[in-house]
């Protein structure tokens, strides 16, 4: 995952929640992931977190 990607957030119980967002941030490591959503704004992610639920979160346009 990189700046620009765009990420689809699915919430099957909770559809209301569903969101998509944009990475705006990575750290050196590529650990911390800066999103910003567009119902809630910005937040911290980890990567590893995003990557562990692909039921929930899919990478839907990668920047080039």
């Amino acid at each position: 995952m990189q700046v620009g990607d765009l990420i689809k957030f699915t919430h099957i119980a909770k559809p209301e929640e569903n969101d998509i967002g944009m990475i705006t941030d990575v750290d050196e490591k590529g650990n911390n992931l800066m999103i910003y959503w567009a119902k809630t704004g910005s937040t911290s992610s980890k990567a590893r977190a995003i990557l562990a639920h692909p039921q929930s979160f899919e990478v839907i346009s990668a920047s080039r």
